[in-house]
């Protein structure tokens, strides 16, 4: 009986860290949404991430967007850092719903409940290219 409870919670364990987090999930991007980045620091000296700051309203990137940003790697054990990135989804200029935070020096994001790895590259190329 012993064994069945250590298999188990084995699995289990295996399971929860092989799940995948799509960021924008369930959300249907039309040109009534835009999907808004801004950096934001608690310290008056630190880096406030102005180089990030985005606004995305072509419903066409934002679709690629959610079709690249699938998390797979969770993260345990984070500590809360003073410099963040605040992810908001707005539709009909109204906040639709906070979509997550970066801690860009950690690289990690929340999505969902759960911390994920995220790479500083995702907001370099992703929100940065020209078309």
């Amino acid at each position: 009986m012993k064994t069945r409870f250590i298999v188990l919670g084995l699995v289990l364990q295996i399971s929860a860290f092989g799940q995948k987090s799509e960021f924008f999930k369930d959300i249907d991007f039309d040109s009534s949404f835009c999907i808004i980045g801004i950096g934001q620091s608690l310290d008056k000296n630190a880096d406030t991430l102005l180089r990030f700051n985005f606004v995305i309203d072509n419903p066409e990137d934002m679709q690629r967007l959610k079709r690249e940003w699938v998390f797979k790697s969770p993260v345990r054990n984070i500590t809360i850092e003073t410099v963040s990135f605040d992810i908001f989804i707005v539709k009909d200029k109204r906040k639709f719903n906070k979509g997550g935070i970066i801690y860009p020096r950690q690289g990690i994001i929340k999505s969902g409940d759960n911390w994920y790895r995220f790479d500083e590259v995702y907001l370099n190329s992703s929100i940065t290219d020209e078309k």
